[in-house]
């Protein structure tokens, strides 16, 4: 996509600070979207029955459920407290086929 956006200059006050403002003139830039698409399709020949995949700043999750009924599923987290401390927490389950 182009995109118009205001210019910014700038100028230095007596003090030795610089100030930055927006101007009249207009300049051009591009920019990449990415678009998400959802669709369906069979699943006859999935890996596995379910299958989920989360990744976001400080916060993980792998979770796999498979056809025989085992399940897999790991969860890392990391946050913080009000003293900005940070604390990290690790969970696993891993269950085994009850088919055997």
């Amino acid at each position: 996509m182009i995109n118009h956006r205001r210019k910014i200059a700038s100028y230095q006050t007596s003090q030795g600070f610089t100030r930055y403002y927006y101007t009249d003139e207009l300049e051009t830039y591009e920019e990449t979207q990415l678009y998400h698409n959802d669709r369906t399709e069979d699943g006859n020949d999935a890996p596995c029955r379910a299958e989920t995949c989360r990744t976001f700043a400080y916060d993980f999750q792998t979770y796999i459920l498979n056809h025989d009924g085992s399940m897999y599923n790991e969860i890392c987290e990391f946050t913080f407290d009000d003293e900005k401390t940070g604390h990290r927490y690790y969970y696993q389950a891993n269950r085994d086929s009850g088919n055997k």
